[in-house]
């Protein structure tokens, strides 16, 4: 991937993530004023973690411009880091609000509940539900292979879970009341805000995962590995070579690659080599992905990875 679509990558990822904070804001503070209003936890608790995402949101934008600034004296690799640390922080980030709503829920079961009014919560939480997941489907079809705008993605989509179990609460709330179920009235928010907890917890868990496993240098996903053996494969095919040793690591929009080929042909030549490293380079510049690889031929099997 060359500088130009390095750019367009974080272009986009500036036009999506200041979308999201701009959206974000509005629906946030919208569902936090109905909900401290309403008396409501679970608007409360959704309200919350919009203004914890926008927070996110913010520091994904920053870690956007800095890891798309590129190698610098003092970072002559690049800080692509940012992206996979920003993700990891995101997932622990969501993992600590999940833990601290479902605790306030339990200790509101404990204490007898509370009451919960219904209409108007239902129609905001609906009405924000429908927004968080339109907009997380904007966000993924805008995105050109960004771990930070598919944390993103992945945040509005808990947003609209956490909006559509809200409107659920005040629905059944509605029914409640409807039957006369008073007892209920008191327990159907913060048995929600449970539910809605269990349904976004493996989200967290993804982006830790992600995020930890860039940052350790582990194996990149089966998407991104498949990508680059093909084109592996299809090189050492064209040079008529036998298997080589192959791995790779990926941080944020950067992948490193080592291919080494074990041959004792005597065409096995320096000229060979650079002809090898050229395709493969040439083919791996298709790839959303800034790659930096190394090819090496040798006579010496105790270098194969």
């Amino acid at each position: 991937m060359g500088v130009a679509q390095v750019e367009r990558i974080v272009a986009v990822e500036k036009r999506v993530l200041t979308a999201s904070i701009v959206v974000g804001g509005l629906l946030s503070l919208g569902i936090l004023a109905v909900g401290l209003v309403g008396g409501m936890r679970i608007l409360v608790f959704d309200g919350a973690f919009g203004v914890f995402d926008i927070a996110m949101s913010w520091l994904a934008l920053h870690a956007s411009r800095v890891a798309g600034s590129g190698p610098t004296a003092a970072f002559p690799f690049g800080r692509d880091a940012m992206a996979p640390l920003i993700v990891l922080a995101q997932g622990i980030a969501m993992a600590a609000m999940l833990v601290y709503a479902a605790a306030d829920a339990v200790i509101l079961i404990a204490h007898g509940g509370q009451r919960v009014d219904a209409v108007v919560v239902a129609i905001v939480a609906f009405a924000s539900g429908l927004s968080s997941y339109a907009f997380a489907a904007w966000a993924r079809r805008q995105n050109p292979g960004s771990d930070l705008l598919d944390a993103e993605a992945v945040a509005w989509r808990a947003s609209g879970i956490r909006g559509l179990v809200a409107a659920s609460a005040a629905v059944l709330a509605a029914i409640a009341a409807a039957a006369s179920a008073e007892w209920a009235l008191f327990y159907i928010d913060p048995v929600l805000v449970l539910v809605a907890c269990a349904l976004v917890v493996p989200m967290p868990v993804r982006l830790v995962r992600h995020g930890l496993n860039e940052l350790l240098e582990g194996t990149p996903d089966s998407d991104t590995m498949r990508g680059l053996r093909e084109v592996v494969a299809e090189v050492t095919q064209r040079f008529d070579l036998p298997e080589p040793g192959f791995r790779a690591t990926k941080l944020g929009l950067k992948a490193y690659v080592d291919v080494v080929y074990v041959t004792t042909e005597p065409r096995a030549t320096l000229e060979l080599e650079d002809d090898v490293r050229r395709a493969i380079a040439a083919g791996f510049d298709a790839l959303p992905l800034d790659v930096w690889a190394t090819v090496q031929l040798t006579r010496d099997a105790a270098l194969e990875l």
